[in-house]
């Protein structure tokens, strides 16, 4: 509607409106953990879903096209260019992220995380407080996720409420299981795996890939 199509201007506010999402929702659900905490994300999710759905200014349950993106001013015509360009900028957002990712798990506030997901408890004993660190880390994600999500619209030219329905926060914790929390590489290959027992399974089992991505979390967990 504002005829902002720069690639990196729409990074950059996807970012941003995922972390005033965060910077809501987070404190809020802080106060929780375990299967508590997991629910009440899942719940808020469709929430939102439902509110997508009823919209009819974003085209309702359909959602709506976007124009080819730009970058800088300058328009690519040519597909396989655009995609190009496309893929660049994500590869180098992602690249970046991963390092701040790496540097941010190493400091410490992330050791500090880390002891949060062990036992909040001790971590309140020590004086830190750990619905502060949940809130940060909850931000910090959101921030991503509304950067990625960006990127994902472009990559598709076409959004919906489906971006917002629990089976797509189901993927992500697939990728969470699946990558464990000691390198920010092993995302990167979780995401790669989940895409492959995807792609091959719907390629093959077109009606029960689900049951397919399903018995392979569960052979992950086991």
């Amino acid at each position: 509607s504002w005829g902002l199509t720069d690639a990196v201007a729409q990074v950059i506010i996807g970012a941003a409106c995922g972390g005033l999402l965060g910077l809501v929702i987070g404190p809020l659900i802080a106060r929780y953990s375990g299967i508590f905490f997991g629910m009440l994300t899942l719940a808020l999710s469709m929430v939102f879903y439902g509110a997508l759905v009823k919209s009819t200014a974003l085209g309702g349950s359909d959602g709506f096209n976007l124009g080819r993106p730009t970058l800088f001013g300058l328009s690519f015509t040519d597909p396989r260019e655009a995609d190009f360009m496309l893929y660049a900028v994500a590869v180098i957002t992602t690249g970046f992220a991963g390092i701040a990712a790496a540097i941010l798990f190493r400091s410490e506030f992330g050791l500090a995380s880390l002891a949060v997901r062990e036992n909040n408890l001790r971590v309140e004993y020590l004086g830190l407080s750990a619905n502060r660190i949940i809130s940060i880390n909850f931000v910090v994600a959101a921030i991503f996720a509304g950067a990625s999500g960006a990127f994902a619209l472009m990559a598709q030219r076409h959004i919906d409420p489906q971006f917002a329905y629990w089976t797509t926060s189901g993927e992500f914790v697939f990728v969470a299981v699946l990558a464990g929390n000691q390198s920010v590489a092993a995302v990167f290959v979780a995401s790669m795996a989940l895409e492959l027992v995807r792609s091959f399974s719907n390629l093959y089992l077109p009606n029960t890939w689900q049951l397919v991505l399903g018995v392979f979390l569960l052979g992950v967990i086991l």
